[in-house]
């Protein structure tokens, strides 16, 4: 188990390491751009380009690879 703090109740609380990974799997997805690729932010503004980022993609991916295999 694991701290952590909930904005909403604003107490910290805890939580299963299992249930945190489940968690950033959802939140991760915000990042994804329809070319498959992931952004740093997600919710710039339109007047910015928000281009995917070759190395954090392949960092995310990696990661991902490797949570696969536990």
């Amino acid at each position: 188990m694991i701290d952590y703090y909930d904005s909403e109740d604003k107490v910290y609380k805890k939580k299963s390491l299992d249930q945190v990974t489940k968690d950033y799997m959802v939140d991760i997805r915000k990042y994804q751009k329809s070319d498959g690729g992931f952004v740093y932010w997600y919710d710039v503004n339109n007047n910015y380009p928000n281009y995917s980022n070759f190395h954090l993609t392949s960092y995310i991916l990696s990661s991902l690879s490797e949570v696969e295999k536990m």
